[in-house]
C-alpha cells in the first residue's frame, strides 16, 4: 500500500514535512498558507462565532423607580 502523497496545489510530492489544512487537503511547505492555495474554508465565521461563544453579552440590571 505505497500512497503517493502529493501536494493539492502545486502537485509536488511531499514526504516528511507535510501540511493539512481546515479544507482538508494536503500541502507542502510553501503552499501551506491559506492566501496561497486560496483556501475555501471560512476562517472568518469560525473565529467569530467563537468569540461570541466565549464572551456573553452582559447586561446591566434595570434600577426600579420607587
Amino acid at each position: 500500500m505505497n500512497l503517493k502523497k502529493k501536494c493539492f496545489f502545486c502537485k509536488k510530492r511531499v514526504d516528511l514535512i507535510n501540511f493539512t489544512c481546515k479544507c482538508d487537503h494536503l500541502f507542502c511547505i510553501k503552499c501551506k498558507d491559506p492566501e496561497i492555495h486560496k483556501c475555501t474554508y471560512d476562517y472568518k465565521s469560525e473565529y467569530k462565532d467563537l468569540l461570541e461563544l466565549n464572551n456573553p453579552i452582559i447586561a446591566p440590571v434595570k434600577i426600579q423607580n420607587i
